[in-house]
């Protein structure tokens, strides 16, 4: 870490591109530039949105609709 920085910057980032298998498939979507190069720089808090409203893993797929200010979460069925 630069002598810089008094610490690193704490940023928010969605779990599954952390390795963390909590996609609605099981899986992730780890991206290696952020783990591996970006992540020596930062603190990551990971979070999934879906699973920390309950939803299990797997899960149906779900998507946003609508208002881009009010949208609606929908899953098939």
């Amino acid at each position: 870490m630069p002598e810089f920085f008094p610490s690193k910057p704490r940023i928010g980032i969605s779990a599954c591109l952390l390795w963390q298998k909590v996609r609605y498939d099981g899986g992730d979507k780890r991206d290696r530039f952020l783990t591996d190069i970006f992540g020596l720089y930062v603190e990551w808090i990971p979070v999934c949105p879906e699973v920390e409203v309950g939803m299990g893993i797997p899960r149906k797929p779900v998507r946003l609709v609508g208002n881009p200010t009010d949208p609606r979460m929908i899953a098939e069925r």
